[in-house]
């Protein structure tokens, strides 16, 4: 979960931890600098909140997949 992600350990670990615990709040602002990974870290929460398996990457999933394609019907970009 968040592998790709990049050097952003912190907000990853905080995240992952909070996914795996199902202790999400129901809103979240993602907020830094240009090109700091605010994009990549919400679309992978919203992956892993749909996702059943434990939301690796690689995950076979169809909620997984359509997140990868950027097909999935929950996300609006």
């Amino acid at each position: 979960m968040f592998e790709n992600l990049l050097f952003q350990e912190e907000a990853s670990g905080l995240l992952s931890e909070a996914a795996k615990a199902g202790s999400l709040p129901p809103a979240m602002l993602f907020q830094g600098p240009f090109a700091s990974g605010k994009t990549t870290a919400a679309l992978e929460l919203a992956r892993a909140a749909s996702c059943g398996r434990g939301a690796d990457w690689n995950c076979p999933c169809g909620d997984c997949e359509r997140h990868r394609r950027g097909s999935h019907p929950d996300i609006l970009l």
